[in-house]
């Protein structure tokens, strides 16, 4: 690493940790996240219940509930721990990023696309929430920065990083492999740059392939692996939602990108990018992180049936590479816009740090981010309410033995209260069908004066059975919609 490189890149780590660890859990559990928790308690201690050995499912391999397993060891909530997993990632793929554009761009100062890293709302957002997508940037970001190396040194040692990162990165998320094609496309620049020649870039690409793997092997020949239910394939094809054809789905995910970029990232970056595209014939190794953007958003338009802002994130870092260089350039036409740029990315990630639902109802403007980011605010995949129902029934606790029953029903609440309750004192929490089977017409339990209370949590107004013996204690609303959390007391019948 070059000496200059060191204070940037302490100040990058300093800030970076500074607006991460700041109001960490200001956004509520997502329900992807409660899932992700609770696939993690399952693989260690199957929190008693019916949940079959997880191997990989939705494209998720087996790292994600490893991981995620981990970190609930430790004795704090759960939800920060498993976050911090997310904030240390986006750590690891915010150096890689900064260390490319050192690369790739050595003559320029780094001080405002340090500044452009760190304040973007896109990354920010996603650093903050324990979800695989974030290790995936990681190793996207790693990739691309052992290919920019490439392009100063060639080295098969390099090659074989590559694939190696990409390898690790599948363990959380099958996206990781889109490095995969942006490497290759990567190598046929170099080739028509004269880097390597015809007899390296094959060999260079066989190890990438070889030791990435290498890496995959253990899992993809694990039988449990190859009849893991929903595999990868199922989200390809060239058609979208209900046959949708494809000329129109390819222009409906490039529009919805746009939008994305615009208001998840800012106007201004998209200028910025722009310039630094026209300014790439001066400096043809801006190619590079090009490549890195569009390969990734080109096969994703052609070959998911449907996006979201996730599938997009792994390409952010190499966007705000280029337009960093923009930005980044000693020219006096451009400081009072790279003023006004990295002023406008501060102002509106401070806003996303303090009060996220505040920054979703007044800066989220564009139909295409609105409908993306919905699930993280509003309905039952939003968190409002599951923490308090947990605070709620770990109060009573406190008097006496609790039993709660919980719909197994994938996501909020079901999963984010297994992970919240478990293990805590005097809390049992247990699936409905348990309490038809074992305690509904139980006398020995029935008749036991010091029998634990029980409580039925809903997911709103899903209760099934459950209405039939029950009424409200207390209901936690959602602040934008009418979801709520219910809690119900079991009225027993008399013994």
């Amino acid at each position: 690493m070059h000496r200059r490189n060191v204070c940037p890149l302490v100040v990058l780590l300093v800030f970076y940790l500074a607006t991460r660890l700041c109001n960490p859990l200001s956004v509520p559990i997502f329900s992807d996240e409660g899932i992700y928790m609770s696939w993690g308690n399952a693989l260690f201690d199957r929190l008693e219940r019916e949940f079959p050995f997880y191997i990989a499912i939705d494209g998720k391999q087996t790292a994600v509930p490893i991981t995620y397993g981990l970190a609930q060891i430790v004795p704090f909530d759960p939800l920060r721990t498993t976050r911090l997993v997310s904030i240390f990632w986006g750590a690891v793929a915010s150096v890689a990023t900064f260390l490319s554009f050192s690369l790739l761009f050595p003559q320029m100062k780094s001080g405002a696309f340090v500044v452009l890293l760190i304040f973007t709302p896109f990354t920010l957002f996603f650093d903050r929430l324990a979800l695989p997508d974030v290790e995936v940037v990681a190793s996207y970001s790693l990739s691309f920065y052992f290919t920019c190396r490439l392009y100063n040194k060639f080295s098969l040692k390099t090659c074989a990083m590559v694939g190696l990162v990409i390898g690790l990165g599948w363990w959380y998320k099958s996206s990781a492999l889109f490095a995969i094609p942006s490497f290759l496309v990567t190598l046929c620049f170099f080739k028509i740059k004269r880097v390597i020649s015809w007899r390296h870039l094959i060999i260079s690409t066989a190890i990438t392939i070889i030791s990435c793997l290498v890496v995959m092997l253990p899992l993809l020949l694990q039988p449990l692996y190859q009849s893991s239910p929903m595999k990868d394939t199922l989200r390809l094809s060239l058609s979208g939602p209900s046959s949708e054809l494809v000329i129109p789905k390819i222009v409906r995910q490039i529009f919805d990108i746009s939008q994305w970029l615009v208001n998840f990232v800012s106007p201004f970056a998209i200028i910025a990018f722009t310039l630094a595209i026209v300014m790439v014939k001066k400096y043809k190794n801006g190619i590079i992180p090009l490549v890195w953007f569009v390969v990734p958003i080109i096969l994703s338009v052609f070959f998911l049936t449907q996006l979201t802002t996730r599938w997009l994130l792994l390409a952010v870092p190499p966007f705000l590479v280029l337009a960093g260089y923009t930005l980044s350039q000693n020219s006096k036409a451009l400081r009072i816009f790279t003023c006004i740029t990295l002023i406008y990315h501060v102002l509106v990630t401070t806003l996303l740090i303090i009060r996220p639902l505040k920054f979703y109802t007044t800066l989220v403007v564009l139909p295409a981010l609105k409908r993306d980011l919905a699930q993280y605010f509003m309905g039952w995949t939003s968190g409002y309410g599951v923490k308090e129902a947990a605070d709620w029934i770990l109060e009573k606790a406190k008097e006496r033995e609790v039993i709660v029953f919980l719909r197994l029903e994938s996501g909020n609440p079901t999963d984010a209260l297994f992970a919240y309750l478990r293990g805590k004192e005097n809390v049992l929490v247990a699936p409905e069908q348990y309490f038809w089977n074992d305690v509904f017409d139980n006398e020995d339990f029935l008749k036991d004066p010091n029998r634990p209370e029980l409580y039925f949590i809903s997911r709103g107004q899903s209760m099934g059975n459950m209405s039939m013996v029950t009424k409200e204690a207390i209901r936690f609303p959602k602040p934008l919609d009418p979801e709520f959390i219910g809690i119900y007391e079991i009225e027993l019948p008399k013994s």
